[in-house]
């Protein structure tokens, strides 16, 4: 026999040898093999599902599943091929199906099976890093899963083929989920599925979008939230509660606008670049992509439910405990995106772990809370309600089964929460029967609330998934999450308050965020400076922070030092010394405006003594690179050396930058002087006054000379 010929009858009687293995009869898997571990990060094929048709077992017709293989090994593999797998004993409780989701991706869990051609995927060989799609298609009379008994199966498909060392029955890759067959007439299932559009998301010094490629990446073709985007396109009206941190939106809006640095305004430079960013023309494939995803996230939000975070995600328990004033900055400004962006929304809370102090929801007003429900210790010893009220907080208790995903069994864990596995997962636990408090199988189950991790990926594969469309069962509907309820809460919440950002990162934020509403409220053109550095500050208060709190706090403080540098540039000169000749007086100060955009300043004063007093003039405002000489008006009741600080504010009285300090010299001379001059002017008055007196009083008293007569004059003339 040729050597070519002994090739090719080898090829033949392994591919007859890997066909007959499985042939007429379902056999179960062997416990892993010493030779090839079973471990996915170490499996040298990796499978992936990504779609399964009908998403639960149907009563008639064929059951067809896709995926890909991947050789992730470092040599060729040759003759492989997939093989559908199930299990065939039902998982009928909600703990059953807990203990299969811990299972470990090595544990046998069901068959391999198939009869017909189109029910095994002859892939061939498989060069390094090659991948290859496969596509099965099992008639329902071959799945070895019993028509009469509903519940949850596994499902999955195995790769097998020979590497260097040969061929053996052991899977060399796998992947598999959930699937339900559901009763007649199954009990009437609702799901309120929240889907979060939340990212980690920093500011350089200047207040531009730090990491513009991630970000262009995140939002791009194919990106985490281009897929979530995509997805949610897919959903009928009202079928998902959308979380958004505004924040994220923000990001996107600057990044379609060019990615700008803070706009101080007022400036023909500022002006020109929002113009530029503004036009369709200039726009470069990242900025397009974010204002693409924008837009469309607008869209949809028209059409959904809408809940948004504080501004920025922030760390919610460690506001509550240490700064409720930031807390407070942070849903404001949360408030005001969502209302520039158009979409309207309802405030929610929602803890990254689900966790949260019980003593401190009293802080929180009548905001709803979203919790993991195994964070609940309920007295009767029974999983949390739905939905329940605890003071004035509202809180709403995703289902816990689900918040780890789906179970192992995916290449690097690919399978926990993409669109197909977490499809499989929401149907499995919503066909399960729920239990009341009184032991009894429900005809109308409580809302199970599924929250998804807040950095939530999709897939690749979520288009192919048919997400939604999956989830278009008779006995499911999808619903808003009720946010209100009269219930009381009678439990206590698990919580540890380690896990929370530290102090020193909350006191990092808080003096961030005053700092850029000074600013904001310095400049007199409209301006996004408090938006900008109160987003920058409250990153090192993130849930992102819980982490990296060094990383965050640095990044926080280097846009602080940023806006600090800017109100540096508002200063007061003037003479070091001042000698008034009198106890008062005016002083000339100069207020000078470094910055290039316009300014509104106004002056306080400081003395060190209650006997001198400073009266100010009212705020000016200053034009670019502008100075002005302004008035200080002193008063003092006491001579000597005065030392006065004067310090630039803006008009609501917050301090921009260091003090103007100068020494003022007072005496009284000035003021003897004139209370001589004055004493004198009046004795003069008064002595004039008194003669003016006098006189007329000696004219009125003096007697008259007697009248002359006829006679008299007789007499005198015979003189």
């Amino acid at each position: 026999m040729t050597k070519a010929n002994h090739s090719v009858v080898l090829r033949l009687a392994m591919l007859v040898f890997i066909m007959l293995l499985p042939l007429g009869a379902a056999w179960a898997e062997q416990p892993p093999h010493k030779r090839k571990q079973a471990d996915p990060e170490l499996s040298p094929l990796a499978v992936r599902l990504t779609s399964m048709s009908p998403a639960v077992l149907p009563k008639r017709g064929p059951l067809q599943i896709t995926g890909t293989v991947t050789n992730r090994s470092d040599e060729a593999w040759r003759e492989v091929s997939v093989y559908p797998f199930a299990s065939s004993t039902p998982i009928t409780a909600r703990e059953s199906l807990e203990d299969a989701i811990a299972t470990e991706e090595g544990v046998v869990v069901g068959q391999r099976f198939f009869s017909t051609r189109r029910s095994v995927a002859r892939i061939g060989d498989l060069g390094v890093g090659q991948t290859v799609a496969f596509h099965l298609v099992i008639p329902r009379k071959d799945i070895p899963i019993s028509l009469e008994r509903p519940g949850v199966y596994w499902i999955g498909a195995h790769a097998l083929g020979a590497d260097s060392r040969g061929l053996d029955s052991l899977s060399d890759g796998r992947a598999r989920t959930f699937i339900a067959q559901v009763d007649t007439r199954p009990a009437r299932a609702k799901v309120a599925l929240v889907v979060p559009v939340r990212a980690n998301g920093e500011r350089t010094p200047d207040g531009k979008v730090a990491a513009a490629k991630r970000w262009a990446d995140l939002l791009g073709h194919g990106g985490r939230l281009d897929r979530i985007r995509g997805l949610v396109s897919t959903a009928p009206t009202n079928a998902v509660n959308l979380l958004i941190d505004p924040a994220v939106l923000d990001s996107a809006a600057d990044l379609a606008g060019g990615n700008q640095a803070a706009d101080l305004g007022g400036t023909q430079t500022n002006e020109e670049a929002k113009d530029e960013g503004n036009d369709a023309s200039s726009e470069t494939p990242n900025d397009l992509a974010a204002n693409q995803w924008l837009g469309s996230m607008q869209r949809l939000s028209g059409v959904q439910n809408n809940f948004y975070a504080p501004y920025a995600d922030p760390d919610v328990a460690s506001l509550a405990r240490h700064d409720r004033a930031l807390l407070r900055t942070a849903k404001q400004q949360g408030a005001a995106s969502m209302a520039k962006h158009t979409i309207h929304a309802q405030p929610m809370l929602a803890p990254i772990d689900g966790q949260f102090d019980p003593k401190l929801l009293g802080k929180l007003g009548n905001l709803p809370v979203l919790l993991d429900s195994a964070t609940a210790d309920t007295e009767d010893g029974l999983t949390a309600p739905d939905y329940a009220t605890s003071g004035k907080a509202q809180l709403v208790f995703a289902d816990s089964l689900l918040a780890g995903g789906g179970p192992d069994g995916g290449p690097d864990g690919a399978n926990h929460f993409d669109a197909l596995g977490l499809r499989q997962l929401i149907l499995a636990t919503a066909s399960l029967p729920q239990i009341d408090a009184g032991g009894e199988t429900t005809t109308t189950a409580p809302t199970l609330v599924v929250s998804l991790p807040r950095l939530w990926d999709p897939g690749a594969h979520w288009a192919t998934a048919d997400f939604f469309d999956g989830l278009q069962q008779p006995w499911l509907r999808l619903v808003k999450l009720p946010t209100t309820n009269t219930t009381k809460f009678a439990g206590s919440l698990d919580y540890d308050p380690d896990t929370e950002v530290s102090q020193s990162n909350v006191a990092a934020a808080a003096r961030g965020s005053k700092r850029a509403r000074v600013l904001s409220e310095l400049l007199s053109a409209p301006n996004n400076a408090e938006r900008i550095f109160t987003a920058a500050a409250l990153t090192a208060v993130s849930y992102d922070a819980r982490t990296h709190p060094r990383v965050s706090r640095r990044s926080a403080g280097k846009a602080d030092d940023w806006v600090g540098a800017q109100l540096n540039e508002i200063t007061v000169t003037g003479s070091d010394f001042v000698t008034l000749s009198g106890g008062s007086g005016p002083v000339s100060v100069s207020i000078v405006n470094g910055l290039d955009h316009p300014v509104v300043v106004g002056l306080k004063a400081k003395t060190g003594s209650s006997w001198i007093k400073v009266s100010v003039p009212e705020p000016v405002r200053l034009e670019p690179k502008q100075r002005a000489s302004v008035k200080v008006k002193i008063d003092a009741e006491a001579a000597g050396v005065h030392q006065i600080q004067v310090s630039p504010m803006t008009q609501e009285g917050h301090v921009l930058s260091q003090p103007f300090t100068f020494n003022v010299r007072t005496s009284q001379v000035g003021k003897l002087i004139w209370v001589i001059m004055i004493a004198g002017a009046g004795l003069f008055a008064v002595m004039v006054v008194r003669r003016i007196i006098r006189r007329i009083r000696t004219r009125s008293w003096r007697p008259s000379p007697p009248a002359a007569t006829d006679w008299d004059d007789e007499a005198d003339r015979g003189e």
